[in-house]
This record gives C-alpha cells, sequence and structure tokens, in this order.
C-alpha cells in the first residue's frame, strides 16, 4: 500500500479526517459537517425524510427528524392555499385589532 492510500483510507476515520483537514486549513471543520451540509442539500431539493434518512444510513427515520427536522421544506403557504381553497372565501375577513389606551 501506498502513502497516498495509507492517508486516504485514515482520512476516512474522525482523527484522519481531523488532520487531513489541518493540512489544507479546514481545522475547524467537524466531522459531521459535510454529511449536515449533505442533509441540507437534499432537504432544499425537496427530497422526503424518509430518502433522506436512507441516503444518510440512518437507522430510522425519526433519527433524521430528530437531528435535521428543521431543514425541512415548508409547505405552510401551499396548505394555506389549499385551507383558503376549501373554505372559498366563506370567512369573514379578520377584524383590525384597535390600539389598547394605556
Amino acid at each position: 500500500m501506498s502513502a497516498t492510500d495509507s492517508r486516504m483510507i485514515e482520512a476516512t476515520t474522525p482523527t484522519g479526517l481531523n488532520a487531513s483537514l489541518a493540512d489544507v486549513g479546514l481545522a475547524d471543520l467537524r466531522f459531521h459537517d459535510p454529511r449536515h451540509t449533505f442533509a441540507s442539500l437534499i432537504f432544499a431539493a425537496g427530497i422526503r425524510p424518509l430518502q433522506v434518512s436512507r441516503w444518510l444510513g440512518q437507522a430510522s427515520v425519526a433519527t433524521t427528524d430528530a437531528i435535521d427536522a428543521h431543514l425541512y421544506h415548508s409547505d405552510d403557504e401551499l396548505y394555506v392555499a389549499k385551507i383558503e381553497e376549501y373554505v372559498g372565501g366563506q370567512l369573514p375577513a379578520p377584524r383590525a385589532r384597535m390600539p389598547r389606551k394605556l
């Protein structure tokens, strides 16, 4: 095995990765930062949490949910539009609040 091959194998462990990152001036990058970046990118692309969980090799989607839920793409606007469509404009417009007198 060559020195280059040995260095590549070492880089696949947290200790080896840290040493390799320090060699290129990225000592502050933690072992799971690239993994979290990957999760962020695929969530932003609209990939479903179950698939993300599988690609990350997590035992359960509950793990993905606990760690990366803040990255999930929000469909709130879509859901609000669906509710408004369902209600069909039958609800009265919200009243403006009057400022309180102090």
